[in-house]
């Protein structure tokens, strides 16, 4: 019950706005975008729409993934492969806050990196609908979008993204990608490092 009522509170302002007005969801799915494209123009990021040859990205690339987050692999890991339901993930970053307002993209820049968030691989999602504390690392830095980032590396894995709080798929649905803090303000994170380790069995 309480796993409905929090998904009723995460995403009742989504379905009051979708159903009255449009509009104004579509203007903010906008400014992040608009966001987004300050953060690489500034940074001079290049924008990859299928990975590297090679496997390897420069420092300033980027690939745009199919949920609409942008993922760079600074090193792809040892080469154990999480398992979807079965491994505990443990998640360290540094993060930039981004304002949706696209000529002020920077805010505070957050260490995450002394404790870890835990979780089990394909859980991202049903964490942060049920995380409600905003003192908890997980209403902000736990997200599917950080999630699918283990679709692609192995453990021991450093990577930077960049993840909108929502996402606009190709039959028109509108996905949550982000953490309940940027469901709630609507914009993007700038991952900076974020590092996987997984949890062992012993």
């Amino acid at each position: 019950m309480r796993k409905y009522i929090c998904i009723i509170i995460t995403f009742g302002f989504i379905f009051v706005s979708c159903s009255n007005d449009v509009k104004t969801i579509r203007d903010r799915m906008q400014e992040e975008k608009e966001a987004i494209e300050a953060l690489f123009s500034k940074e001079s990021f290049e924008v990859l729409n299928s990975f590297p040859d090679d496997g390897h990205f420069g420092n300033n690339q980027f690939v745009l993934l199919d949920n609409g987050c942008y993922l760079n692999i600074v090193d792809s890991g040892n080469g154990n492969r999480a398992v979807y339901g079965e491994t505990i993930v443990l998640m360290r970053c540094v993060l930039t806050y981004m304002s949706a307002i696209h000529d002020v993209p920077f805010s505070t820049v957050v260490d995450y990196s002394k404790e870890p968030v835990k979780f089990i691989y394909g859980d991202a999602y049903k964490i942060t609908v049920n995380t409600l504390d905003e003192n908890k690392p997980e209403y902000t830095i736990l997200s599917p979008g950080v999630e699918s980032a283990l679709k692609f590396i192995s453990e021991n894995a450093v990577v930077r993204m960049i993840i909108p709080s929502l996402y606009k798929d190709n039959d028109g649905n509108i996905n949550r990608m982000g953490s309940l803090y940027q469901n709630l303000n609507l914009s993007p994170i700038y991952y900076e490092e974020i590092m996987f380790a997984f949890e062992s069995d012993d």
